[in-house]
């Protein structure tokens, strides 16, 4: 498991919040499991304490091509992106986030640029529409969604609610 963190340069300069690896026997009475989980919660709780908030940009597309680097190293047979975010790209490169509506073009462009996801389930959590239209939330979605489709990833939720029940 890796927790990436979304800055203003989420590729190019990674903010890993969390990683670690949970073997795949879960031991007879699932103690190795359980042991795991505790050293996984345990080092969360540690490094939410010192999080930095406050990147003046944010570059979801570099964190899901970051991603896209730590499942080609890895070779493990579950392959899943939870992105907990509003989705409001906003970098030099592309900004999604000012425009009122997202043009086709942009759409379009986007796609050009994506990761290669392919095998991987993405679920994407608390795209809200705060300060927005509607109509703004339902292209921000189009642009995702052709987005996430061109990496070759299966998408199973876009939403603005933040819960999630995860398929074994």
């Amino acid at each position: 498991m890796t927790v990436i963190g979304i800055t203003g340069d989420s590729f190019t300069e990674p903010y890993v919040l969390l990683s670690g690896r949970v073997g795949n026997s879960p031991g007879y009475f699932g103690e190795r499991l359980a042991a795991a989980r505790r050293s996984l919660v345990a080092a969360w709780d540690g490094r939410r304490k010192v999080l930095k908030i406050g990147f003046k940009n944010t570059d979801i597309i570099g964190a899901l091509l970051l991603a896209s680097q730590v499942f080609a190293q890895d070779t493990c047979t579950s392959k899943r992106i939870i992105v907990l975010s509003d989705m409001r790209q906003h970098t030099r490169e592309l900004d999604i986030e000012m425009p009122s509506v997202i043009s086709k073009r942009q759409i379009h462009a986007a796609a050009h640029n994506a990761p290669d996801l392919r095998g991987v389930q993405i679920s994407v959590l608390g795209v809200d529409g705060s300060g927005k239209s509607c109509q703004y939330w339902l292209s921000l979605r189009e642009f995702w969604l052709s987005l996430l489709g061109s990496t070759g990833a299966t998408v199973n939720a876009f939403s603005p609610l933040r819960g999630i029940r995860l398929a074994p």
